[in-house]
């Protein structure tokens, strides 16, 4: 440990995942090698820094999520438990990637404390999302265009994503079809909002669960119906006449 660096509860937890460590005035403590890892910015560089100005972070929504207002830390102030959420982080090379970002705090006993031992820390485990995020992306826009486009008697194979027209010998899915597997009600809104183009975030907030929750629930979908991608799903949900 690099002398005068205070000592925090953090050192004990052990992670193999990236991860950072803030201080109630939002500068970075910690920084893991998975965190270099992650986003090629070198603990020399990362220690001291505002984690606002490191990461630059934002969403779909909100191009300035990172900044002295942030969601994530001033959560903390209202209430003790903060969701996972998705961001958009600037890696060293000036691109972006989806983190998926976990929050634990640490807020000791007599708060109005705010000596370097005594103030609020805030540990962020972080998580590529970036190809999860592109998934997600091209499953909604590709939903959309299939019940835009999509003529009168013609199915979508699976498989291939080719159009077949329903009864035809090419449509691979038709047998495993007459043999779908009884939905649960929560299996069945998954579906649904999959088939809207609904992002996991908003997923997320439809069925008010987290969204590492509900990208659990699209899993589970997905291995109930024996497809590996979202846009299969949609494919296989339409021709069985689940949605």
């Amino acid at each position: 440990m690099p002398s005068g660096r205070p000592v925090s509860p953090f050192d004990q937890f052990t992670t193999g995942e990236a991860s950072f460590v803030v201080d109630h005035e939002f500068r970075v403590t910690r920084w893991s090698t998975g965190a270099t890892e992650l986003l090629g910015i070198d603990q020399r560089e990362a220690l001291g820094k505002r984690c606002y100005e490191l990461l630059n972070g934002s969403d779909a929504r909100n191009p300035g999520l990172c900044g002295r207002d942030c969601p994530i830390v001033t959560g903390t102030r209202r209430k003790p438990d903060v969701p996972d959420m998705d961001m958009l982080g600037r890696c060293s090379n000036g691109s972006y990637r989806w983190l998926n970002m976990t929050t634990l705090v640490h807020e000791p006993a007599g708060r109005s404390r705010r000596g370097s031992n005594g103030a609020r820390q805030i540990m962020h485990l972080l998580r590529d999302v970036t190809d999860k995020r592109s998934v997600e992306e091209f499953a909604r826009v590709s939903a959309s265009a299939i019940r835009a486009a999509r003529p009168p008697g013609i199915s979508l194979n699976a498989a291939t994503g080719e159009e077949v027209p329903i009864g035809d010998p090419l449509d691979h899915q038709a047998e495993d079809v007459a043999h779908t597997p009884q939905l649960s009600r929560r299996e069945l809104q998954v579906l649904r909002l999959l088939s809207h183009g609904a992002s996991t975030k908003e997923m997320a907030d439809t069925l008010g669960v987290a969204p590492v929750t509900a990208r659990n629930h699209v899993s589970r979908l997905l291995n109930r119906l024996g497809v590996g991608t979202r846009l299969q799903a949609v494919i296989y949900g339409a021709r069985a006449g689940l949605i």
